[in-house]
């Protein structure tokens, strides 16, 4: 029996080891903008930048991945799903109030568009 009984089975295998790698390469971007390290990301603080870098990480990974609600609560240390909604309908929020918050989260997700697809489709090298 496998130790990842709780995924669905499409996210075994190739697609898990895909999701996990995303799940770095986001953390990494998160917390290089709004300079934070990984375990804080995971912490319940309310500062400011936490909750901001949690919402950025939680809206990224929702839209740009097949990421469940329940995957990505547990990512951050959440018991539910519950927090992840709320989280999300904040992303949006901030999106049209917020100019800073919503520039550090457009940049992460342009980043994080760009390492996704450099990693599913790397460069060939050119044969001559």
């Amino acid at each position: 029996m496998s130790s990842h009984t709780w995924l669905p089975k499409r996210r075994r295998g190739y697609e898990w080891d895909m999701s996990r790698r995303n799940n770095q390469i986001l953390t990494d971007l998160v917390c290089r903008a709004f300079g934070i390290t990984p375990a804080m990301l995971c912490i319940r603080d309310k500062h400011f930048d936490i909750v901001n870098a949690r919402m950025t990480y939680a809206y990224v990974l929702r839209y740009n991945t097949t990421s469940t609600l329940f995957r990505i609560a547990a990512d951050l240390g959440y018991g539910d799903h519950s927090t992840v909604i709320h989280l999300l309908n904040r992303a949006e929020r901030f999106l049209f109030t917020k100019e800073e918050s919503a520039a550090k989260m457009l940049q992460v997700q342009a980043e994080f568009t760009r390492a996704q697809a450099s990693i599913q489709h790397p460069a060939t090298p050119i044969q001559s």
